[in-house]
């Protein structure tokens, strides 16, 4: 037994000796008491049970040594929880054999602490564990490969990436075939040898189905167990990015091109005041050299007037932008200008309100709209003073020929002696001018003066238009026929160019009459419907060929080759219509008659 101590105690585990006839710990090496900090004596007493954590741990352990005798196994392992004097918990294994010592049998138990064995595997499995989790969760595609080819592993991000359907599938595919040119597919470079490893190194690959796409690829060179070069990477597909950049960057270049050659002056500017930013339009605008040096002004100073810098108005702030605002704003040099300012509310990553605008000089064309506005005002002056000397001038010819054309009737009754032929004559220029006069003053009245809302009788109205053609020659033997439907008598409308309209259609009834028949005859027929006025002039007269039917409202235009009017009526009525929002259409039948339907919106009391 001596000899057996002897041995013992040189151990680097904790040792007992069991005699199981007695159940006693006969010896516990000098290793066990120094590392758990147990005095010998408590180990003596108490043996392994001491050092067990949890104390069913031991009657397992009995149990076991039973069935060890039974069924005569020579050696016994457990890993258990065991505990120092300081009561760190540890993790031990012990191992427990039968020797004999002079015929006689102990148990011999030893105690090994496995607790950086243990904690070393337990971290190896968190790191597998995680390393596992994380190459099956990124979406980065994550490799090791020969540095002269040939993939060893692959995650399944980077199968999908390259369009593999696994990563035992991308695993057989050649190095060389991944790119979308074999020559990028580098191996171990110098740059490579010098740095260990290469950063984020922009890569043209190809995918299963000959596609391609753009990934950074950042891998360190490594070696395996038997020296080989290994590079051990990960590859980011940047082809979405790559395309948004390149996109950004055009945009960029557009930018500066449009900020460099537009006209109008693009600024960024605190809603506060001040400018953030300034094109070189917007500086030479205002006068300054350079965008640098505007920048460097307040922006009141830009204003012909302070007052009318204004910051973030409720109408700003409902719109969030604003269109076109007419500004006067002050050059450098004290001048002023009129710019249209155009723009928009947003807002910086501090939450700072901003105004992206662009202004444009519109001096030049305020100066030729106030031109033309005066222009127009002397037009409009000139225009009245037209339309009087038209009047006036309609007026002085038409009074002549009046009392010229009532002079020849005196002369056809009281000097029967005289050629009757050449009053008829004269009386039919007279006539002639007459009409035209008057189809010009018409047409001045309808085109010149406004429109002017008063009450209109209807039956007054077309007793003057009779009242201007009775001393015409047939016109007693002209039947004309009015026919008031839905009680209509009054209504509201510009009278002057509801006269215009009847005036110049009764008068070409008259006019167009067949003078072969004592029939002739025109029905005018008046209803409101809906606050529309609805009128039918129909005559049973000699008609209007269906070729010229398009043609009879323009101007100087006669629908027939009797016809020795001015070619303004129809024209004019259409004029007037027009101006009362009116409409009119015509139907005709040569040598049957003539139907014309007129429809105009009653003007509001």
């Amino acid at each position: 037994m001596h000899d057996i101590q002897s041995i013992i105690d040189g151990l680097a585990d904790a040792v007992f000796i069991y005699r199981p006839v007695t159940a006693e710990v006969v010896y516990v090496n000098k290793f066990c008491s120094q590392t758990y900090g147990y005095s010998n004596k408590e180990l003596m007493s108490q043996g392994l049970r001491l050092i067990l954590s949890d104390t069913d741990d031991y009657g397992v352990i009995e149990e076991s040594i039973e069935r060890q005798k039974a069924e005569k196994f020579k050696r016994l392992t457990f890993e258990r929880k065991i505990q120092n004097t300081k009561g760190d918990h540890l993790w031990g294994e012990i191992s427990i054999s039968q020797v004999m010592v002079k015929g006689e049998q102990y148990h011999l138990v030893s105690l090994r602490n496995t607790t950086a064995e243990k904690k070393a595997i337990e971290a190896l499995e968190d790191r597998e564990l995680l390393l596992d989790s994380i190459n099956h969760n990124i979406s980065e595609g994550v490799y090791r490969s020969y540095s002269k080819g040939g993939l060893i592993y692959a995650n399944d991000a980077f199968a999908k990436m390259f369009g593999y359907d696994s990563a035992e599938e991308i695993m057989k595919v050649k190095s060389l075939d991944l790119y979308a040119k074999p020559k990028d597919r580098k191996g171990v470079t110098p740059t490579v040898l010098e740095l260990g490893y290469r950063s984020n190194v922009e890569t043209h690959f190809k995918r299963k189905d000959g596609s391609t796409f753009w990934g950074l690829n950042s891998f360190v060179l490594t070696s395996d167990h038997d020296g080989n070069d290994i590079f051990d990477g990960a590859v980011r597909d940047i082809t979405v990015e790559r395309e948004s950049q390149q996109k950004i960057e055009e945009n960029q270049r557009i930018l500066e091109s449009i900020n460099r050659n537009i006209s109008e002056g693009l600024y960024r500017s605190y809603s506060k005041g001040g400018l953030i930013y300034a094109n070189d339009a917007f500086a030479k605008m205002f006068g300054y050299d350079s965008a640098e040096e505007i920048m460097k002004v307040k922006s009141l100073d830009l204003y012909a007037k302070p007052k009318d810098r204004k910051g973030v108005t409720p109408t700003v702030l409902e719109l969030g932008y604003r269109s076109n605002v007419e500004t006067h704003f002050k050059r450098k040099d004290g001048s002023t200008f009129w710019g249209l300012n155009s723009f928009v509310l947003t807002s910086d990553h501090d939450g700072n309100d901003i105004f992206d605008g662009a202004v444009r000089d519109v001096s030049s064309e305020k100066m030729a709209a106030e031109k033309l506005n005066s222009l127009n005002n002397e037009l409009v002056e000139r225009n009245f003073e037209l339309d009087q000397l038209v009047y006036k001038t309609s007026h002085d010819l038409r009074s002549p020929l009046r009392s010229m054309l009532g002079l020849t009737n005196l002369m056809k009754v009281e000097n029967s002696s005289l050629d009757v032929n050449y009053f008829e004559k004269i009386e039919d220029r007279i006539l002639k001018m007459d009409g035209f006069i008057k189809s010009m003053l018409d047409y001045s009245r309808a085109s010149r003066l406004e429109l002017k809302k008063e009450r209109v009788d209807f039956k007054d109205l077309i007793a003057e238009c009779i009242a201007n053609l009775e001393y015409l020659d047939g016109f007693q033997e002209f039947t004309i026929i009015q026919n008031y439907h839905n009680n209509i008598a009054t209504t509201y409308l510009d009278r002057l160019r509801l006269a215009i309209v009847f005036s110049n259609i009764i008068s070409n009834a008259f006019k167009y009459r067949k003078t072969n028949t004592k029939k002739c005859m025109l029905k005018i027929d008046l209803k409101i419907e809906n606050q529309l006025l609805k009128i039918v002039f129909e005559d049973n007269g000699i008609g209007i060929a269906k070729k010229y039917l398009n043609n009879v409202f323009d101007m100087f235009y006669r629908a027939t080759e009797i016809s020795e009017g001015s070619g303004l009526g129809m024209y004019i009525v259409k004029q007037a219509l027009d101006k009362l929002n009116g409409n009119i259409r015509v139907e005709s039948k040569l040598r049957v008659g003539t139907k014309i339907f007129i429809e105009i919106p009653e003007m509001s009391i």
